[in-house]
């Protein structure tokens, strides 16, 4: 079920975000080695996963080149999740597609921030005023980073992208 921000909320404050940033500090993922060398993380909102491979400008990945570089340097990693389900949000306008390949772990905040942790072009029409929420279960292949800059808007925040041949979205994992 996609939720829409309201028109109503307050907007944030410098104590708010300097409160989120404060939680964001303390907060420090369980990180572990295990014996294949691979790592493991346990995500504060609950959702695990293993790194399977790290992917950059010299280390070429699966995914084509005009999508490697909307991530940040064009460098990203193959995780797989752990838990037995992970939530992962995407923000999209009135008439966007729930099952588009743009997702993120980090539940938005907003369309303005959404928009700038995510670099969406406002030239694409993505309004982001909708929130669609997607439960994925543990062995799922996802391809995560940091989203790259683009035409102004600075991106860095997390980014997971699902390519329809190589780790296609099942469409009852959205809500």
């Amino acid at each position: 079920m996609a939720a829409v921000f309201g028109a109503a909320a307050r907007p944030a404050t410098i104590c708010d975000t300097a409160q989120k940033f404060d939680v964001v500090r303390r907060i420090k993922p369980s990180r572990d080695h295990s014996q294949n060398g691979n790592e493991s993380w346990n995500a504060p909102n609950g959702g695990g996963f293993r790194v399977e491979n790290r992917f950059g400008p010299l280390n070429k990945g699966p995914l084509p080149n005009d999508i490697a570089n909307t991530f940040r340097s064009g460098t990203y990693n193959n995780v797989v999740t752990t838990e037995p389900t992970t939530t992962l949000y995407r923000v999209i306008g009135d008439n966007g597609r729930p099952d588009g390949g743009y997702w993120t772990r980090t539940r938005p905040e907003g369309p303005l921030q959404s928009v700038i942790d995510s670099a969406l072009d406002q030239n694409w029409g993505n309004t982001a005023t909708r929130v669609v929420e997607m439960e994925v279960p543990a062995g799922t292949r996802l391809f995560e980073g940091v989203a790259a800059p683009q035409r102004g808007l600075v991106g860095g925040g997390n980014q997971i992208y699902f390519d329809r041949d190589i780790n296609p979205i099942d469409p009852v994992w959205i809500r």
